[in-house]
C-alpha cells in the first residue's frame, strides 16, 4: 500500500510540474523585466526551489539567449542560480534608463497603435522621471492635428480620460476614411495616402456640410410662403373698393373710377354716389 502510494504520489508530482511547464511562456527579449515579473507570478502558487526556478528559465530560452548566459549554465553557481540567470538576462536585453528616455522624447510613433496603449508604453519608459503633465505633451505631439485640437480644449479631464478620449476620435476618423475610400473611384488599384487622402476626407465632409446647409435653407423657405400669400391678399380685392369703411349703398359711396380719377372718369359703376348727378 506504501508502495502504492509512493507511486502515486510521483506521478502526481509529474503532471504539476509538466503543468507548471506549460503555463511559461517563452521569453521576451524586447520586456524582459515583464516576462520576469509574469513568470514569478505564475509559479508562486508552486513550492518551488532556487535550483527548480533556474531550470524553468533555462528550458524556454532560445539559442541566442543561452549564447549570452553560457558562462552561467556551463559553470552554474553553487547557489542563487535564479537571481543571477535573471541579473545577466536583464543586463543583456533591457534598455538603460538613458536610452528608455531618449527612446520617450524621440523614438516612438503612433503608427497603428491606439494613443491609450501610445500612453502605456511611454509611461512605462518614463517610469518615475516624467511627470503627468509633461508626459502629456510629449505624448499629445505623436497624435494627429485634429485630436490634438480637441483634446487642448479639454484642460479638466485626467490623462487616462483623454486618451479614452483619443482612441474614440482615432475610430471615428478611421470610419470616415474608410467611407471615403469606399466612395471614391481611384484610376489605379493602390490606395490614396498621405494628403490625397487628407484632402478626400475633408471633401467628404464638406459635401455633408453642405447638404445639411441646404436642407436648412429649404426648411426655411417652406416656413416663409405662408407670409407671402398673406401680404399678397390685398392685391386680389375688388377694384371697386374705395375707401376704409364704405360699403356699396352708402351716400357716399364712390365707384373704382370716380374714387380714382374724379370728375374725369369715362365710366362709372352702380351704385355710385356721382351716377345720378352725371346722367
Amino acid at each position: 500500500m506504501g508502495e502504492f502510494d509512493d507511486a502515486l504520489t510521483g506521478q502526481e508530482k509529474e503532471v504539476s510540474a509538466i503543468s507548471l511547464q506549460a503555463k511559461i511562456p517563452k521569453f521576451w527579449r524586447a520586456q524582459p523585466r515583464l516576462w520576469f515579473a509574469q513568470f514569478e507570478a505564475v509559479i508562486s502558487p508552486y513550492k518551488t526551489s532556487d535550483e527548480r526556478k533556474y531550470n524553468l528559465v533555462v528550458a524556454v530560452l532560445e539559442r541566442q539567449d543561452i549564447e549570452q548566459v553560457s558562462d552561467i549554465i556551463c559553470k552554474p553557481p553553487e547557489s542563487g542560480r535564479y537571481n543571477a540567470l535573471k541579473s545577466r538576462l536583464l543586463s543583456v536585453y533591457e534598455e538603460s534608463e538613458s536610452r528608455q528616455f531618449q527612446k520617450l522624447l524621440s523614438g516612438l510613433e503612433l503608427g497603428d497603435q491606439k494613443p491609450s496603449q501610445l500612453l502605456r508604453v511611454m509611461r512605462e519608459l518614463a517610469g518615475e522621471k516624467v511627470q503627468d503633465n509633461a508626459l502629456k505633451i510629449l505624448w499629445m505631439g505623436h497624435l494627429p492635428s485634429q485630436v490634438r485640437a480637441v483634446l487642448s480644449v479639454n484642460t479638466e479631464s485626467a490623462l487616462d480620460t483623454q486618451a479614452l478620449m483619443a482612441d474614440k476620435m482615432m475610430e471615428h476618423t478611421e470610419h470616415t476614411i474608410a467611407e471615403v475610400n469606399q466612395s471614391v473611384c481611384a484610376p489605379t488599384p493602390s490606395t490614396s495616402t498621405g494628403p490625397d487622402l487628407q484632402f478626400q476626407v475633408l471633401t467628404k465632409q464638406l459635401e455633408k456640410l453642405t447638404l445639411e446647409i441646404a436642407a436648412l435653407r429649404k426648411e426655411n423657405v417652406n416656413h416663409r410662403r405662408p407670409f407671402r400669400r398673406d401680404h399678397s391678399r390685398p392685391r386680389s380685392q375688388s377694384r371697386t373698393r374705395t375707401g376704409p369703411g364704405k360699403k356699396p349703398g352708402d351716400p357716399t359711396w364712390e365707384c373704382y373710377y370716380h374714387h380714382r380719377f374724379g370728375h374725369k372718369a369715362k365710366k362709372c359703376e352702380p351704385p355710385c354716389a356721382r351716377r345720378p348727378s352725371e346722367n
